[in-house]
């Protein structure tokens, strides 16, 4: 059978967002390990970034960690210059995206509590659900790279995962379940996974639009591009879902 991977990572709730993500893209193990891992070190080595330095969004748009160096003379230039190759990689990549989003005031409504490990635990479950769906169609197995947090954190999405795999789902038997996703593993950031380092853009490229912000760098419609099920009837469901239905 043909093997995939999903790399996952999440984007939280900020003054600036009020939207929980968890979101990342499916590609085949083949792809990655053959073109994706040398894609990426290519780019790094192209714009003189150390191998142990892992591409953040965040910290490369706002100047952090290493990427402060952007700070300087001309850094603005050069910032806009990784972020438009880091986009063109994806563009150019067979890589298929999906998501899960929630408002962080619905949550609270339907569950009484926002907590953010919660939230996250039931956003995997959707997500496992979209991921099944994929790998049933491509005739498929598939594993899932998701950043560590902490240790606790991992643990319970650990035990979710096997909770899954034991006992599947309302749409998905047990053996449905462990005939197509086999493991989920948590990757440390500093590990400079090539396929976590990109998975940290899907979710931001989700929200910027989510929040009607500024395109920068195409990095939204892109991600949307790529969206599993994209241009039919099943994006909302499949592709990128809103947890809960109660907004945008």
């Amino acid at each position: 059978m043909n093997e995939y991977i999903l790399f996952l990572d999440e984007s939280g709730v900020n003054p600036g967002n009020e939207y929980f993500c968890l979101g990342g893209f499916i590609i085949s193990r083949q792809t990655y390990e053959n073109k994706i891992i040398k894609e990426v070190e290519t780019l790094k080595t192209n714009h003189s970034i150390p191998h142990e330095v892992p591409l953040h969004y965040t910290d490369i748009k706002n100047s952090k960690g290493y990427f402060s160096i952007f700070k300087s003379n001309n850094g603005a230039v050069k910032r806009s210059a990784l972020l438009l190759d880091v986009v063109k990689l994806i563009h150019d990549s067979d890589l298929t995206t999906i998501g899960c989003y929630c408002h962080k005031n619905n949550f609270k409504i339907q569950f009484q509590t926002y907590s953010r490990c919660d939230l996250y635990g039931i956003m995997l479950k959707k997500i496992m659900e979209q991921y099944i769906m994929f790998l049933l169609e491509n005739n498929a197995t598939g594993s899932i790279y998701i950043e560590s947090r902490t240790f606790n954190e991992d643990n319970m999405l650990h035990d979710i995962f096997n909770s899954y795999l034991e006992n599947g789902s309302e749409i998905f038997s047990p053996k449905t379940v462990k005939d197509t996703l086999k493991t989920i593993t948590f990757v440390i950031k500093r590990d400079v996974s090539s396929g976590v380092q990109l998975a940290d853009f899907v979710p931001i490229g989700f929200l910027r639009k989510i929040n009607g912000l500024k395109d920068n760098y195409n990095l939204s419609q892109t991600i949307y591009s790529k969206l599993y099920k994209n241009g039919t009837i099943y994006k909302n469901s499949l592709g990128l879902v809103n947890y809960l239905h109660l907004d945008k």
